[in-house]
């Protein structure tokens, strides 16, 4: 494995470890949803946005620990076992597939009647609220916050996607992990060009 390659996986194992550790996801683990008001008693705001900054350098392709960035990484690589390539994969179908599919409870409304994916839920907060201001996104989550209901139920599936991401994130860390403390694990340095 080529060194600039076990440098960038090196990068993703403790940044991975570090958004296991986010106290998000102990709240969201405890989330409940309260229905007498409606109220959502989960993650508070404070550790919802540390845990999105956490979450920037597995999503955004500025990073060289996106999913997608490590993906190009690793099979650009000649010397990545291919078990690895396949992991990292099998994770990026089974998110991609998570995204597209609808919660088990659709949720809408007059202002916004078509329910939204689970990668919608994700999106409409992250880049309506959270991280940045998508003006779309962001009249999309001000139809649902005047809808608190539907509000209240969006923001439990929100805790509930950030977690299943997370774990793929922790999962494909722990293999980054053990496959960087393989015994004998050959570096590969492709030769000086002139």
């Amino acid at each position: 494995m080529e060194q600039s390659t076990r440098i960038v996986l090196q990068k993703f194992v403790e940044r991975a470890k570090s958004l296991g550790e986010a106290s998000y996801l102990a709240a969201a683990a405890s989330t409940k949803l309260n229905w007498v008001g409606p109220q959502f008693s989960g993650p508070s705001r404070e550790q919802t946005e540390a845990f999105v900054m956490r979450l920037r350098f597995f999503i955004q392709n500025n990073e060289s620990t996106s999913l997608e960035n490590i993906s190009k990484l690793l099979k650009n690589d000649p010397a990545t076992p291919q078990l690895l390539i396949d992991d990292v994969e099998s994770v990026r179908k089974d998110l991609e597939t998570a995204f597209a599919s609808l919660p088990p409870i659709r949720v809408s409304s007059a202002a916004d009647p078509t329910p939204p994916t689970w990668g919608e839920i994700w999106n409409v907060f992250v880049y309506g609220d959270l991280a940045h201001q998508n003006e779309n996104k962001r009249k999309r989550f001000e139809a649902w916050k005047n809808h608190q209901p539907s509000f209240t139920l969006l923001n439990y599936f929100l805790s509930r996607i950030f977690a299943v991401f997370a774990s793929g994130i922790v999962f494909l860390g722990t293999r980054f992990e053990d496959e960087l403390q393989q015994p004998g694990l050959a570096v590969h340095n492709p030769p000086a060009t002139k």
